[in-house]
């Protein structure tokens, strides 16, 4: 199985975030593609989300975005498995939702921690819509 993990590239914590997840040990193949890149329009343009949220689409043309993305990417890894799984629970599907939102409105301060070019005010404060399962 691929996943392909589509990302803000314009977004610094985003970018560093891709190349933690693509340092990690994974399950399955994943594909980290910046969401502006050519290729991932081509792809995945069809897509409403794409540039607005993170999303994951694995091979077979299941897609998940928001927080839903976020737990798929933890589930890839070989060291987040058991948490992604716990995460995707009905109990802590809320929590992981709402950690997701916290996190992805301050995206544009946490790059401030992981990088010198922090993100471009605009594409990092972009309000998140709900997850798609």
């Amino acid at each position: 199985m691929t996943l392909t993990v589509l990302f803000d590239a314009s977004c610094a914590f985003c970018v560093r975030t891709a190349q933690w997840l693509s340092a990690q040990r994974a399950h399955v193949t994943l594909e980290l593609l910046p969401a502006q890149d050519e290729q991932a329009v081509a792809r995945f343009g069809m897509l409403p989300w794409l540039g607005q949220q993170l999303v994951v689409v694995a091979d077979d043309g299941r897609v998940w975005a928001g927080s839903a993305a976020f737990v798929m990417c933890l589930w890839a890894l070989v060291d987040t498995r058991e948490l992604a799984m716990q995460m995707a629970s009905p109990g802590l599907a809320p929590l992981a939702e709402r950690f997701f939102r916290f996190v992805s409105a301050r995206r544009h301060r946490l790059a401030a921690l992981v990088s010198h070019a922090p993100c471009a005010e605009a594409a990092c404060a972009r309000p998140l819509s709900s997850a798609y399962r």
